[in-house]
């Protein structure tokens, strides 16, 4: 990107809190895939700036848009946009970014939408993710939620915690390492 930067002249700076406009000059010209628009999104190491971030969530944004409903949203049924969006969630996201509390949210969301619109689907997108699998459940948590009060959130059922503390609890493990110090 400094190279980038570099040949036209510009810095991300530049466009403190007009994303778009960055994106079409200067972010969509350096054409990257899926996995360093998550890398600059997530800032898992702190380089990037505010606008590339932002430009990089709205490219990933965008991505999945387009698996869902192609060039004319209005004529692709709602299960077969479901459907492309659990495929997309699946095959395209990169190993860093299906470790993320977000993209279990997204592909629970995206499993979810599928089912209410196939009454359970024709076919089965369940998931391997013990997350996506507690969020599932937080899911149905809100739908019985919903019969006593419609302004239940998601993020308020147990199992939404539940989610969120074990996904905080697998990030943070390091599993079992042995180190050998040499004295």
């Amino acid at each position: 990107m400094d190279a980038r930067y570099k040949e036209t002249g510009v810095t991300s700076s530049q466009y403190r809190n007009i994303t778009g406009t960055f994106r079409r000059e200067t972010f969509d010209a350096l054409d990257f895939d899926r996995r360093t628009f998550f890398a600059i999104a997530s800032n898992e190491g702190g380089q990037f700036s505010t606008e590339e971030m932002s430009a990089a969530k709205s490219a990933m944004d965008d991505q999945e848009q387009q698996a869902m409903f192609g060039d004319v949203p209005s004529l692709k049924p709602h299960l077969q946009a479901s459907k492309d969006h659990i495929l997309f969630l699946e095959n395209e996201a990169s190993p860093e970014e299906k470790a993320s509390f977000e993209w279990a949210k997204a592909r629970a969301t995206a499993q979810v939408g599928y089912q209410n619109h196939a009454d359970h689907g024709d076919e089965d997108f369940k998931s391997d993710n013990p997350i996506v699998n507690r969020l599932l459940v937080a899911y149905e948590e809100l739908f019985e939620a919903y019969n006593k009060d419609m302004h239940s959130r998601l993020e308020e059922m147990p199992s939404y915690a539940n989610a969120q503390q074990q996904w905080k609890d697998e990030s943070t493990s390091y599993g079992e390492y042995s180190i050998n110090f040499v004295v």
